[in-house]
C-alpha cells in the first residue's frame, strides 16, 4: 500500500515538473505554445523581424477584455436604427406600388417627357477663341436649312431631320423632320419648331422633343418664352386670327380671337404678356396695323394701338419689355404704355432685309443702282449706317453688332464703335449672333469669329 501511495505520489510530482505535451493541461499546452513562439522570434534575422506584427498576442487575457469591452447603450441604438431603416425601406416600396396601381393610366411616355423637360445633360465643350475656327457643327448640304442658337446649343434643320449639338458638334438630340417649310424659334431654354403654312409643330429642350402637336388650320407665327410660356397663332372657320397660348405645364390657358389678319406673335421672357400684331383695311380699303398686348391670363388686351396706312410684317419684345415693330413704311418702338416713342421711316428706300434684336431692329436698303446696299442700325436712343458694296443674302442683329451676308463676304457691322469688318468667306447660308461671337453657317458646318479681335 505504501508503495501504491508513493507511486502515486511521484506520479503527482512528475505531473508538476513534466515537460512532456502529453502530461499538460489545456491551458499549459496553450502557454507552452507562446512560448515556442517567443523562442522562435529570438531566433529570426533581421529581414524576418519585419513579420512581428503579424504574431498573436501574448496575452490572452487581455484579448479576451477586449472582445467582451462593448458599449451595450450603442448596440442598442444600433439595432435600432437598422429596424428603422428596414421597416423605411419596405413603406416606401408599399407606397410606390400603391402610387403605380393607381395612377397607372397617367404613367405615360408624354408625361414622361414632361417630367425631362428641363433635366440639362450639358455636353461641355470650350467656344473657339481663335479668329476663325470650325465649331465642329458638321451636316449635309440643303440650300433650305434654318438655323438658330439657345443657350450653348445650336439647333438646324434640313434634308428632312432636326439636329441640336453643342459647340464641339456633340449630339444632345437628332429626329427626323417633315416640315415643308420650317421655322425655328428659340429661347434661353426651348426650342419651337414649326411648319409655316402648315399645321404641325413640336417643341424641345436640350436632349428632348416635349411633344409635338398638330392644328385644325395652317400656322402663321409661333412663339416661345424662356419660362416654357408658348403660343400659336392659327385661324378657324370663323376667325381670321386664333392665338393659342399655353403654359409650362402644356396647358392651353387663352385663346384669343380675332376678325384680322395676324403676322407676328412675341411672348415676355416671363410668360406674363402676349405680344400680337396684325392688320385689316377700313372702309376705305386702307391697311391698319393693330399692336395688342394680352396678358397670358385674360382675353382683354392691356393696351391696344392703331397704325394707320401700314402694315406690319414683324413685331418683337425689346430687352427693356419696350416693343419695336418693322411695319412696311418704317419702324417704330412702343413704350410699356402703349405710346409710340421713336419711329424710323424708310422714306421710300427699298427695304431687301431686316432682323429685330434685343436693343437695336437692323435694316438693309438697296441704292437705286443695284450695286451697292446701305445699313441701318435703329434703336432706342439712335441711329447709325454703313455702306455695303453688293446685295445681301440675309442679316442678323445681336446685342453688340450686326452681320449681313453677301454671296462671297460677309461684313460685321459693330454697333458702338461703328466698325465695318470684312470677312472673305464664302458659301454662308445664315448668321448667329451669340455672347459678342458671329457663327457663320455654311453649307456643310458652323465656324465661329470673334469680331471684337
Amino acid at each position: 500500500m505504501k508503495k501504491d501511495k508513493d507511486k502515486k505520489g511521484g506520479s503527482k510530482k512528475q505531473s508538476l515538473t513534466a515537460t512532456g505535451p502529453g502530461a499538460l493541461t489545456p491551458a499549459e499546452q496553450k502557454k507552452l505554445a507562446r512560448r515556442k513562439k517567443r523562442m522562435t522570434f529570438d531566433k529570426l534575422t533581421q529581414n524576418e523581424v519585419e513579420n512581428i506584427y503579424v504574431l498573436p498576442s501574448d496575452d490572452l487575457v487581455s484579448t479576451e477584455e477586449r472582445r467582451e469591452l462593448k458599449n451595450r447603450y450603442y448596440l442598442t441604438v444600433s439595432g435600432r436604427f437598422r429596424v428603422a431603416t428596414w421597416i423605411s425601406v419596405l413603406l416606401f416600396a408599399i407606397y410606390l406600388g400603391f402610387m403605380f396601381f393607381a395612377y397607372r393610366d397617367d404613367i405615360t411616355i408624354e408625361n414622361f417627357r414632361f417630367l425631362m423637360r428641363n433635366v440639362n445633360f450639358r455636353l461641355e465643350s470650350a467656344i473657339p477663341s481663335s479668329d476663325r475656327t470650325t465649331c465642329g457643327v458638321i451636316y449635309t448640304r440643303d440650300d433650305n436649312r434654318v438655323f438658330a442658337v439657345y443657350k450653348d446649343y445650336f439647333a438646324t434643320v434640313g434634308n428632312k431631320r432636326l439636329v441640336i449639338c453643342d459647340n464641339a458638334g456633340n449630339k444632345a438630340y437628332n429626329e427626323k423632320n417633315s416640315y415643308a417649310s420650317p421655322v425655328l424659334k428659340a429661347s434661353e431654354n426651348y426650342l419651337l419648331c414649326f411648319d409655316r403654312g402648315g399645321k404641325n409643330y413640336s417643341l424641345y429642350t436640350y436632349f428632348n422633343n416635349i411633344g409635338e402637336w398638330d392644328c385644325e388650320y395652317p400656322i402663321t407665327d409661333a412663339a416661345v418664352s424662356d419660362s416654357g410660356y408658348y403660343a400659336v397663332a392659327t385661324r378657324d372657320q370663323s376667325h381670321f386670327s386664333v392665338i393659342n397660348v399655353y403654359n409650362d405645364r402644356l396647358k392651353q390657358i387663352q385663346k384669343i380671337m380675332k376678325n384680322k389678319y395676324t403676322t407676328s406673335v412675341d411672348i415676355k421672357s416671363d410668360g406674363s404678356e402676349l405680344l400680337v400684331a396684325s392688320f385689316y383695311t377700313d372702309e376705305n380699303g386702307q391697311p391698319i396695323t393693330e399692336i395688342a398686348v394680352h396678358p397670358t391670363d385674360s382675353t382683354d388686351a392691356r393696351y391696344t394701338l392703331a397704325i394707320r396706312e401700314s402694315i406690319c410684317i414683324e413685331a418683337a419684345y425689346l430687352s427693356d419689355g419696350s416693343v419695336a415693330v418693322v411695319c412696311s413704311d418704317g419702324v417704330r418702338f412702343i413704350n410699356n404704355e402703349g405710346k409710340i416713342y421713336k419711329k424710323s421711316t424708310f422714306s421710300g428706300s427699298n427695304v431687301l432685309k431686316y432682323a429685330i434684336g434685343c436693343d437695336a431692329v437692323t435694316i438693309v436698303c438697296g441704292s437705286a443702282s443695284g450695286m451697292t446696299s446701305v445699313l441701318r442700325v435703329i434703336s432706342a436712343n439712335g441711329e447709325s449706317s454703313a455702306d455695303i458694296p453688293g446685295t445681301p443674302i440675309a442679316v442678323a442683329v445681336g446685342e453688340e453688332s450686326s452681320a449681313v451676308i453677301l454671296s462671297d463676304r460677309v461684313y460685321i457691322y459693330m454697333h458702338k464703335s461703328e466698325k465695318l469688318t470684312e470677312l472673305g468667306v464664302k458659301d454662308v447660308r445664315d448668321v448667329l449672333l451669340k455672347d459678342g461671337l458671329v457663327y457663320l453657317c455654311g453649307s456643310s458646318e458652323i465656324s465661329v469669329v470673334d469680331p471684337s479681335k
